[in-house]
């Protein structure tokens, strides 16, 4: 098979390799875990022979091509913002769903509810916003 692509596409790639690869081995054992460290090595390999050794280097000890310290950083700060966002997201849908349900609205039309759930949710993304957790407590 052969794939051509620019330089920006193969770093995408190289990026979204790296992310997915994070997603897939973050929680556990993949089944697919040797396929995967195979890709990353084409592509690391790929890489490098291909002049983008400012994102890739080749690492003695290891006897193969990875991710230069800088690359890892770029990448892994776009996966902390997103766990960031992610975080927010849900907590906030999570509590307007349970703030629905605990006003008894358990008998109104999805349309009702969404409503209901976006007042709501446009509360805690006000509140969060301007004060994080500070005012959260469990009772």
């Amino acid at each position: 098979m052969t794939l051509e692509l620019t330089e920006r596409q193969f770093q995408t790639l190289l990026e979204t390799y790296y992310m997915g690869e994070y997603m897939k081995q973050a929680y556990g054992n993949s089944a697919d875990t040797k396929e995967l460290a195979e890709l990353g090595n084409i592509l690391y390999e790929t890489a490098y022979n291909s002049g983008l050794d400012e994102d890739v280097e080749y690492d003695k000890q290891m006897g193969g091509y990875v991710p230069t310290a800088e690359f890892e950083a770029e990448c892994d700060e776009l996966i902390n913002t997103y766990d960031e966002n992610n975080f927010w997201e849900e907590l906030i849908i999570l509590m307007a769903n349970r703030d629905v349900q605990a006003q008894g609205l358990t008998d109104m039309s999805s349309k009702e509810f969404q409503a209901a759930q976006k007042v709501l949710i446009e509360k805690y993304e006000k509140e969060f916003a301007e004060n994080g957790i500070d005012n959260l407590s469990l009772i």
